[in-house]
């Protein structure tokens, strides 16, 4: 039987083995049925709201029904290690265990899992006051990402890109279709600008998604509120290791997302609103939009990948905030904060995370 070449998953960062040639393997490979069939899954209708508190015994396909929506890296995963799970629920907040073969605990994150360093009791016992107290450090942070986020995603594209880029590539693709077709007429026209705006308009607006620390603009244009020192960074980035750095928020949707300028600038139907951005003290802060910016082309490059360290990081706690769901546990968050954290402490926190 022949070995499954090698290859390197962009998404995952790992190298894994590529089944993707399977026919041309002889034999069976029993690793190759195993990773088809570890892609399907029994949606059970799992629902945590119907669930009193207390700790229950469920399945994976349980636990995947629950969390794939979630998950944006593909397929299910495997759970290699995972032989049955342990839901917890308490005051609202949940928490999910993998239990191996052998018994060894872990904290699940999506598809990856952590060695537990508690038994279950402790968890139930205690992920009330930890996910209150991880609130209480991260709260404003957070409220402040999500404000840049709506505002973000209530931009608008003026009329003239929308025209350009988008209602007159739809009138193409429309007139390509009826010469493939070889039809004389179509029975509807194309839409009108407006109807197509109606319709598909939106697609061209910023998402504003929210993802760790960074708020997207575009697919390459992106807004970091710093966790470290409140502070706002505009950069567009061509990969994680090619980024630039641009002076302001103003600049970066000047040179790299124009169409959006007027609505950021408030032209359109609403006023641009201000958004102090302190974080740790009234000292640190940033506007969105600040009287005094000016658009600039002065960028610098930036090839250090710590601003996704540390994003990814939070972004593992940031669960709570959003869904009640505790993904990594922090002994340290209990043993030795209140509701206030430093840079040096916060650094410490995050450098902890270690998923195995």
């Amino acid at each position: 039987m022949e070995v499954p070449p090698r290859r390197f998953d962009d998404k995952t960062q790992k190298t894994v083995e590529d089944y993707s040639t399977w026919q041309k393997i002889n034999g069976q490979d029993e690793r190759v049925i195993k990773q088809v069939f570890s892609y399907n899954y029994v949606n059970t209708g799992f629902d945590v709201d119907s669930h009193n508190d207390g700790i229950y015994d469920i399945t994976t396909d349980d636990y995947w029904t629950f969390y794939s929506p979630y998950y944006e890296l593909g397929e299910r995963p495997q759970f290699r290690k995972t032989k049955s799970i342990k839901f917890i629920k308490r005051n609202g907040f949940i928490m999910f265990i993998s239990v191996s073969e052998n018994g060894v605990l872990g904290v699940l994150n999506g598809a990856a899992v952590k060695k537990a360093t508690h038994p279950i009791s402790y968890y139930y016992e205690n992920i009330v006051k930890y996910a209150r107290t991880v609130c209480s450090l991260f709260a404003r942070y957070w409220d402040k990402l999500y404000e840049v986020s709506e505002h973000i995603n209530a931009l608008t594209p003026n009329e003239a890109f929308l025209r350009k880029e988008g209602y007159s590539q739809y009138l193409k693709r429309f007139e390509s279709m009826k010469k493939l077709l070889n039809l004389v007429s179509m029975h509807n026209n194309p839409m009108s600008f407006d109807e197509w705006y109606n319709k598909y308009g939106r697609d061209f607006s910023p998402s504003g998604k929210v993802h760790g620390c960074i708020v997207d603009i575009s697919a390459t244009s992106h807004l970091y509120l710093n966790p470290l020192d409140g502070k706002l960074v505009s950069y567009s980035a061509r990969s994680m290791f090619d980024k630039r750095i641009y002076k302001n928020v103003l600049s970066l949707i000047a040179h790299e997302c124009p169409y959006l300028l007027d609505s950021f600038m408030g032209e359109n139907e609403s006023e641009v609103p201000e958004y102090s951005l302190s974080v740790y003290s009234e000292d640190v802060s940033n506007m969105l939009l600040n009287p005094g910016d000016e658009i600039s082309s002065e960028t610098a490059n930036e090839n250090s990948i710590a601003m996704y360290d540390i994003s990814n990081r939070l972004l593992s706690l940031q669960s709570i905030f959003t869904h009640n769901l505790v993904k990594v546990w922090y002994d340290d968050v209990l043993e030795k904060f209140g509701d206030k954290i430093t840079k040096e402490e916060f650094l410490a926190l995050i450098e902890t995370e270690n998923a195995e």
